[in-house]
């Protein structure tokens, strides 16, 4: 939770990687974007190939 409230997220199943696809879409709906889905795989593509993110523990499954 932030400043904006709760929003649902997908989760790795190996990682702590988080997106949160209706925001993620919403947002750039609002300002007329449409052709942005390539670049938010890439963002989080990069994340999981520089490893900016933490393993998930064995507890989490």
């Amino acid at each position: 939770m932030d400043q904006y409230g709760t929003e649902y997220a997908v989760k790795g199943r190996s990682t702590e990687v988080f997106a949160y696809p209706i925001s993620t879409v919403g947002k750039r709906v609002d300002r007329g974007e449409y052709d942005f889905m390539y670049s938010v795989y890439h963002a989080i593509r990069q994340a999981m190939d520089n490893g900016e993110y933490l393993e998930k523990k064995a507890e989490d499954d």
